[in-house]
């Protein structure tokens, strides 16, 4: 049960994070900050605009990648590995292989 608890402490806090990365992304919309990125010219300027937003969303996707994976935990469901091409693989029932 310590583990379930944790796990959906975990959960809460990874949700309060996921949280403040969307509103920040619509604070920065909303006040057209956004769009500023985009207005220059320069290269070097629209370096800054790509990893922003690539930055953006790979926090947002790791967040809420690990949140899934909390409440998954909290729940007491045990995602395994699948072992699509091993050896542990059963051939189909009624279909020859010959």
């Amino acid at each position: 049960m310590k583990r379930r608890r944790r796990a959906a402490i975990e959960a809460l806090i990874l949700a309060v994070v996921a949280g403040l990365i969307i509103a920040l992304a619509i604070y920065m919309h909303a006040g057209g900050q956004d769009a500023r990125l985009f207005e220059h010219k320069d290269e070097g300027e629209q370096i800054l605009a790509i990893l922003y937003n690539l930055g953006l969303m790979l926090a947002t996707g790791t967040v809420i990648g690990l949140l899934m994976l909390r409440l998954t935990e909290a729940m007491g469901y045990h995602v395994g590995e699948i072992d699509h091409f091993g050896d542990g693989e059963r051939p189909l029932e009624g279909v020859d292989e010959t």
